[in-house]
């Protein structure tokens, strides 16, 4: 197995006291230490800050359904599962027929539960 090279950085910052105290409860708990424990933290935050951030470019249109969920670094439907839990709509009924994209067509149909346009297969 080969090992990978990755740079890593200092990063120095402060801290509250109350903050520092939780970080050595996390440290304690999980056996870590403190650069790692930290890098675990960075790791865990940046990716709920890639997730709501995916989630108001998709809310306000500025990104498709697919983009947001690769973004927040999710699979489809793991994302629309954040959506429900969130109670995020971004799919507007009205808006859905007035999209080029979308023929009027009874192939297509909408899941309120996850607010997800489906395509339905029919077989004759």
């Amino acid at each position: 197995m080969r090992e990978q090279n990755i740079i890593m950085h200092v990063i120095s910052v402060k801290i509250p006291e109350e903050l520092k105290k939780e970080i050595k409860e996390l440290m304690k708990e999980e056996g870590l230490e403190e650069g790692i424990a930290l890098r675990k933290l960075l790791t865990m935050a940046i990716s709920e800050w890639k997730k709501e951030r995916a989630l108001k470019m998709l809310t306000e249109g500025k990104m498709s359904y697919l983009k947001a969920a690769e973004e927040a670094g999710m699979n489809v439907w793991d994302f629309a599962e954040l959506l429900k839990e969130k109670k995020v709509v971004w799919v507007k009924e009205e808006s859905i027929f007035m999209s080029p994209y979308v023929p009027l067509c009874p192939l297509y149909t909408l899941d309120l539960k996850y607010n997800i346009l489906l395509y339905q297969f029919y077989h004759s």
